[in-house]
């Protein structure tokens, strides 16, 4: 028995670390583990899979170590708890990889090196580090097998994948929404978070100074700048700073007007004739640069508005508005921390819940208890996450400490969805 710090300070450490590992190995511990438990009740497991494409982190060690925590504890409750391993192999940042390595530029050149010979470039990078990974785990002591992996390319879990969303459709859980996403038109697809956290360049993109007419007058214009110029054709009004000073100047055989302090864009000889305020120029129509034959836009449109966030400090001092012409409810990210105490109302705006098994707040205004629902209860994974996470604080804390606690706190959150919908 050690009985002093300085017992444990003359320990070999890695050495016992090895040691142990190398029984875990002899004895087959892991397996045993389950195989010693084969008519008790199931803890499942799936591990939220890595990219074997990169080489594993100090970051991946927290997350597992973590993850070990939650199985281990259920283990210890008398659960029998199959880790299952898993490989995520799809994702932009893969393909990236694999059209530097073959030398390809876009999609067009992708099509023509053949879709299928690029799938298999991919499918062989995805799990290049695969050996390095399993290392990792292995020094850790992170139980997870490896052996019978799930991935995410296999049939079997694409198959699973619409398996599942054929259940939602059925329980009516599933439905149309909208959300802003980030897109490449490179690539042609979606980005997520993670790939656009992947980090930004430097590109350099047209920004363009545009005549608009003036509806009665056609030989005076309004002077715009814009740095997206794709959204000219969307076009429905021009804004000015209403305390700003502007002029119209005399240049050839054209006036246009723009602001006192941003002359300097212009080129050539020019001459001022008139002085303004912005107010002054509010509510005059102009000619838009596009217009659809057949459309019946609204009377409104095409007209000089007034707003506090023009600045001069670039372009001309007029601001060029392309609207959406529509707007709607949206749907809104939220992260409830499941473990600290929100209420069912909260969380049964979320997409898992729907909308006819909301329960009401007890009489009196009483904070709902966090029992567990009916089998049938959609509700019953979020309510069980929600106690297990306070159940193992404890354990958390004490095997790991405060960070890591804290941590396992914040891998128990959820993200879901509100919506319009489910607010009814």
């Amino acid at each position: 028995m050690i009985t002093s710090f300085l017992e444990i300070k003359a320990l070999d450490l890695p050495q016992l670390e090895l040691a142990m590992l190398d029984v875990w190995a002899a004895e087959d511990t892991f397996s045993a583990s389950i195989s010693a438990r084969a008519d008790a009740p199931s803890f499942t497991f799936y591990e939220g899979p890595p990219t074997a494409n990169g080489r594993p982190g100090i970051h991946h060690v927290l997350g597992r170590t973590i993850k070990d925590v939650f199985c281990r504890y259920k283990t210890l409750k008398g659960f029998r708890v199959e880790r299952k391993g898993g490989w995520d192999t799809h994702g932009l940042p893969v393909e990236i990889e694999v059209e530097k390595e073959l030398g390809l530029d876009g999609r067009a050149e992708i099509e023509k090196y053949g879709i299928e010979a690029f799938n298999a470039a991919c499918r062989a990078s995805v799990l290049r580090y695969k050996k390095d990974w399993d290392e990792l785990t292995r020094r850790i002591g992170y139980w997870v097998d490896l052996e019978t992996p799930y991935v995410t390319f296999h049939n079997e879990y694409i198959e699973s994948v619409w398996w599942l969303l054929k259940q939602m459709v059925a329980r009516d859980l599933l439905f149309k929404g909208y959300k802003i996403q980030w897109y490449s038109p490179g690539s042609g697809t979606v980005l997520s978070s993670h790939e656009v956290s992947l980090g930004y360049q430097e590109v350099t993109d047209p920004s363009v100074y545009v005549r608009f007419r003036d509806a009665v007058d056609p030989s005076l214009a309004y002077l715009v700048w814009t740095t997206t110029p794709w959204t000219l054709i969307s076009n429905v009004a021009l804004v000015v700073g209403e305390d700003l000073d502007y002029v119209t100047v005399q240049q050839g055989d054209e006036r246009l007007v723009l602001a006192t302090a941003r002359l300097s864009a212009l080129d050539g000889e020019y001459t001022v004739i008139e002085h303004h305020r912005g107010r002054d120029l509010l509510g005059r129509r102009y000619l838009p640069p596009f217009q659809v034959e057949g459309i019946d836009y609204p009377a409104d449109s095409w007209r000089i508005c007034g707003a506090d966030y023009v600045t001069v400090d670039v372009g001309s001092g007029l601001v060029h508005i392309a609207s959406a012409l529509q707007t709607r409810r949206l749907c809104a990210q939220l992260s409830p921390r499941l473990a600290q105490g929100h209420s069912l109302d909260e969380l049964s705006g979320g997409v898992l819940v729907h909308p006819h098994h909301r329960r009401e707040r007890p009489p009196g205004g009483a904070e709902p208890d966090y029992q567990l629902a009916p089998a049938g209860d959609p509700r019953r994974p979020l309510w069980q996450l929600a106690g297990e996470q306070r159940r193992l604080g404890a354990v958390t804390q004490t095997l790991l400490g405060y960070a890591a606690a804290d941590l396992g706190v914040g891998q128990a959150r959820l993200r879901v969805f509100r919506s319009d919908r489910l607010d009814r």
